[in-house]
């Protein structure tokens, strides 16, 4: 069987190591984080705490962006989520996209 967590490895090691977080929001339905390189992400919130949580009561801003994304491999849903959250808000930044062969198309975005 394939290493599960590969995808995630791949993804997170291609984030440059002095991105921090900015600032990370978990809200009723979504996870907000913002990151230093002037992205910012969102994953759907899992108000789920099966494991004692890895930052428990921290807040997670100055944090590298690569601890806060690896959090997405962690077994307590509720920090799934904001690793998710820091995965996409590197990803969704315009740069990021590009480099990755995102087109931006549509008249909206013209």
């Amino acid at each position: 069987m394939p290493d599960a967590w590969r995808v995630y490895e791949d993804l997170i090691a291609e984030i440059p190591q002095d991105v921090v977080v900015g600032t990370v929001n978990v809200g009723v339905r979504g996870t907000r984080v913002v990151n230093s390189a002037g992205g910012g992400g969102m994953a759907w919130t899992m108000d789920q705490r099966s494991r004692p949580e890895i930052f428990e009561g921290a807040v997670l801003d100055g944090l590298p962006m690569r601890t806060a994304a690896g959090l997405v491999c962690s077994w307590n849903p509720a920090e799934a989520s904001i690793g998710q959250a820091s995965i996409d808000s590197w990803y969704s930044r315009p740069e990021s996209a590009a480099e990755k062969g995102f087109v931006a198309t549509g008249e909206a975005l013209a």
